[in-house]
């Protein structure tokens, strides 16, 4: 990177930042500030690599300790996937040790998908651009769904796609969009709510013959598919 000024709430996954190598590289005469940001995986040429101006706020994991960040060590990325929100992200596993790990000082409103950070007064901001939601406000009208999800999980009539991606990792980010529709519905961002609602019916797979898009296939596919239908009807979407 060179010629960026400002902070960066970021995760870095497997990147190459030059012909080098490298997940980032802060260039001979820029200044980067990193603020609770996650670097890591990169395939050569270490995490971080400085010859400029390099800020850390907060506190910044770099899983191999590269430009002096105080945490290092695995921060347990999933793949990149729909989770929620306009783009891909990288969800964090469970034990990861971005979760709860920010500095509040630093942390920003959302994440990357919008979702608001910290979700209670009383927890830690996580680090990087994904905010795992351990829990949240399930309405009644949206309760349903998420048991039928979860039910049919358990006894396999439902199942995750893809061969690049692990079915598993595909289940949660399948559960993530859900909790963001939720979490949209829930701060009164109905249009947000409607169009998340949207792109998860685009992710099921109804017959299944799954395709590179999907995340969610198997025999309870179409009754999931109608009941998202009937929850975009009792939201009042268009």
């Amino acid at each position: 990177m060179s010629g960026f000024r400002g902070p960066l709430y970021y995760t870095v996954s497997g990147n190459q930042a030059d012909i080098n190598g490298g997940g980032i590289m802060n260039d001979l005469g820029a200044e980067l500030t990193l603020s609770n940001s996650v670097i890591a995986d990169s395939p050569l040429g270490g995490d971080c690599n400085n010859i400029g101006t390099l800020n850390l706020q907060g506190t910044n994991l770099i899983e191999d300790s590269g430009c002096g960040a105080p945490l290092s060590g695995d921060p347990k990325l999933a793949r990149l996937l729909d989770n929620g929100g306009p783009t891909p992200t990288h969800a964090l596993h469970s034990g990861s040790l971005a979760l709860n790990a920010a500095d509040k000082s630093f942390c920003a409103v959302i994440d990357q998908r919008g979702v608001k950070r910290p979700l209670t007064t009383k927890a830690q901001c996580d680090l990087g651009a994904f905010e795992r939601m351990e829990s949240i406000i399930i309405p009644n009208d949206a309760i349903t769904i998420w048991q039928f999800f979860h039910q049919q999980v358990a006894n396999g009539a439902i199942t995750g796609t893809g061969n690049k991606v692990t079915a598993e990792q595909r289940l949660d980010a399948f559960n993530n969009e859900f909790m963001v529709a939720v979490h949209y519905n829930y701060r009164h961002k109905t249009g947000a709510a409607c169009a998340q609602l949207a792109g998860m019916l685009k992710h099921i797979d109804p017959d299944n013959t799954p395709d590179a898009n999907d995340l969610a296939t198997g025999g309870a596919g179409k009754a999931l598919v109608e009941l998202l239908v009937a929850l975009r009807a009792d939201w009042q979407c268009q």
